[in-house]
Protein backbone atom coordinates (compact mmCIF):
# COMPACT_ATOMS: atom_id res chain seq x y z
CA UNK A 1 0.00 0.00 0.00
CA UNK A 2 2.93 2.28 1.18
CA UNK A 3 4.55 1.64 -2.45
CA UNK A 4 1.06 2.80 -4.04
CA UNK A 5 0.66 5.90 -2.55
CA UNK A 6 4.43 6.90 -3.45
CA UNK A 7 3.62 6.18 -7.03
CA UNK A 8 1.00 8.40 -6.90
CA UNK A 9 2.54 11.03 -4.87
CA UNK A 10 5.41 10.82 -7.43
CA UNK A 11 3.10 11.00 -10.74
CA UNK A 12 1.22 13.83 -9.28
CA UNK A 13 4.51 15.74 -8.44
CA UNK A 14 5.36 15.28 -11.83
CA UNK A 15 1.98 16.47 -13.65
CA UNK A 16 1.90 19.96 -11.74
CA UNK A 17 5.41 20.44 -13.49
CA UNK A 18 5.12 23.08 -16.33
CA UNK A 19 7.95 22.25 -19.37
CA UNK A 20 8.32 24.81 -21.99
CA UNK A 21 9.69 22.25 -24.67
CA UNK A 22 9.45 25.00 -27.68
CA UNK A 23 11.12 28.44 -28.80
CA UNK A 24 9.36 31.01 -30.54
CA UNK A 25 9.27 30.80 -33.75
CA UNK A 26 7.95 32.77 -36.73
CA UNK A 27 5.64 35.78 -36.36
CA UNK A 28 3.61 36.57 -32.71
CA UNK A 29 1.02 39.46 -33.26
CA UNK A 30 -0.79 41.72 -30.54
CA UNK A 31 -4.35 42.33 -30.74
CA UNK A 32 -5.41 45.66 -29.09
CA UNK A 33 -6.62 49.05 -29.61
CA UNK A 34 -6.30 49.25 -33.37
CA UNK A 35 -2.47 48.52 -32.83
CA UNK A 36 -0.64 46.79 -35.35
CA UNK A 37 2.28 45.40 -33.07
CA UNK A 38 4.34 42.49 -33.88
CA UNK A 39 7.44 40.08 -33.56
CA UNK A 40 9.02 38.26 -35.52
CA UNK A 41 11.74 35.27 -34.37
CA UNK A 42 13.89 34.44 -36.48
CA UNK A 43 15.71 30.67 -36.10
CA UNK A 44 19.32 32.19 -35.72
CA UNK A 45 18.16 33.92 -32.79
CA UNK A 46 17.26 37.65 -33.91
CA UNK A 47 14.01 38.74 -34.25
CA UNK A 48 12.31 41.85 -36.11
CA UNK A 49 9.65 44.34 -33.94
CA UNK A 50 7.13 46.21 -35.63
CA UNK A 51 5.05 48.61 -34.46
CA UNK A 52 2.46 51.19 -35.37
CA UNK A 53 -0.59 53.11 -34.17
CA UNK A 54 -1.74 57.01 -34.11
CA UNK A 55 1.60 58.00 -32.07
CA UNK A 56 3.92 56.51 -34.28
CA UNK A 57 5.70 54.31 -35.93
CA UNK A 58 8.21 51.73 -34.90
CA UNK A 59 10.87 48.73 -36.38
CA UNK A 60 13.83 47.45 -34.80
CA UNK A 61 15.61 44.41 -34.58
CA UNK A 62 17.90 42.78 -31.93
CA UNK A 63 18.30 39.18 -30.62
CA UNK A 64 17.04 37.09 -28.72
CA UNK A 65 17.43 33.67 -26.68
CA UNK A 66 15.72 31.47 -24.11
CA UNK A 67 16.80 32.21 -20.45
CA UNK A 68 19.55 30.31 -18.61
CA UNK A 69 17.50 30.95 -15.58
CA UNK A 70 13.96 29.30 -16.71
CA UNK A 71 12.95 27.31 -20.11
CA UNK A 72 9.62 29.27 -20.27
CA UNK A 73 11.29 32.78 -20.69
CA UNK A 74 12.57 33.85 -23.81
CA UNK A 75 15.11 37.06 -23.49
CA UNK A 76 14.83 40.27 -26.19
CA UNK A 77 17.63 42.38 -25.89
CA UNK A 78 17.76 45.65 -27.12
CA UNK A 79 14.09 46.00 -27.58
CA UNK A 80 11.90 49.23 -28.23
CA UNK A 81 8.05 49.66 -28.08
CA UNK A 82 5.25 52.05 -27.35
CA UNK A 83 3.04 51.20 -24.11
CA UNK A 84 -0.63 51.22 -24.02
CA UNK A 85 -0.65 54.76 -23.49
CA UNK A 86 1.40 55.35 -26.59
CA UNK A 87 4.66 56.60 -24.64
CA UNK A 88 7.94 55.11 -25.79
CA UNK A 89 10.19 52.44 -24.64
CA UNK A 90 13.62 51.49 -24.55
CA UNK A 91 13.49 48.58 -22.29
CA UNK A 92 17.10 47.02 -23.53
CA UNK A 93 16.52 43.69 -22.35
CA UNK A 94 12.49 42.07 -21.90
CA UNK A 95 11.33 39.15 -20.88
CA UNK A 96 8.06 37.05 -22.02
CA UNK A 97 6.94 34.08 -20.95
CA UNK A 98 6.77 31.48 -23.60
CA UNK A 99 3.23 29.86 -23.36
CA UNK A 100 2.15 27.24 -26.31
CA UNK A 101 0.62 29.79 -29.10
CA UNK A 102 1.30 32.75 -26.67
CA UNK A 103 3.80 35.14 -25.46
CA UNK A 104 3.14 36.74 -22.10
CA UNK A 105 4.06 39.89 -20.25
CA UNK A 106 4.13 37.59 -17.28
CA UNK A 107 3.73 34.12 -15.77
CA UNK A 108 0.27 33.89 -15.24
CA UNK A 109 -1.08 32.91 -18.75
CA UNK A 110 -2.39 34.81 -21.66
CA UNK A 111 -3.82 38.36 -21.11
CA UNK A 112 -4.93 41.42 -23.07
CA UNK A 113 -1.12 42.00 -24.01
CA UNK A 114 -0.38 39.08 -24.87
CA UNK A 115 1.16 38.17 -28.60
CA UNK A 116 -0.25 35.29 -30.07
CA UNK A 117 1.07 33.33 -33.16
CA UNK A 118 0.33 33.45 -36.04
CA UNK A 119 -0.02 30.26 -37.95
CA UNK A 120 1.35 30.29 -41.49
CA UNK A 121 -1.02 28.75 -43.82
Amino acid sequence: MKKILLLFLLALSFSSCHVCLSKPSGRYDQHFNNVENYIDFKDDGTYYHFYKSDMGELKNTGEWKMSDDNNCIVELYDFKTFNEEGKYKDFGSYALWVDDHYLNDGPDGETSLSFEKVDKQ
